[in-house]
């Protein structure tokens, strides 16, 4: 007969087990050999400016030469701003945007006072349906 030694099916499970147990250490140990960069946060970068941006603006003191200091406190507390840093959210593209009048370049706002900037931002932007 020969001389072959068959391992028992416990001897065989305890010796899967611990190749299983040493698999899952030798990658854990690969992972820890080679750590992923950390992610940093980037500030957003404005969107590129429209070639009618540096033209005017719906913010200076001459538009808002109309409005009361409660109006303009209005506007600032909800961050308007003439030009935009959030990408694809413009007042024109806004649920609130009203067109601006003829000649006008200035639109209007359903919620604040005052003029808005087309390529302007504030924090109750909506999308427009």
């Amino acid at each position: 007969m020969s001389d072959k030694k068959f391992l028992s099916r416990r001897q065989f499970l305890e010796r899967a087990a611990l190749l299983g147990a040493a698999a899952v250490g030798a990658g854990s140990l690969l992972t820890a050999c080679d750590p992923p960069e950390p992610q940093v946060d980037e500030p957003d970068e404005p969107a590129e400016p429209t070639a009618d941006t540096d033209d005017f603006s719906c913010n200076d003191e001459a538009a808002l030469a109309d409005l009361n200091e409660d109006e303009i406190g209005r506007r600032e507390a909800h961050e308007y701003t003439d030009q935009t840093t959030t990408e694809g959210q413009t007042c024109d593209n806004c649920l609130h945007w009203e067109d601006p009048a003829a000649g006008e370049q200035c639109g209007g706002c359903a919620v604040l006072p005052g003029p808005f900037h087309p390529d302007g931002w504030c924090n109750l932007w909506a999308p427009a349906a």
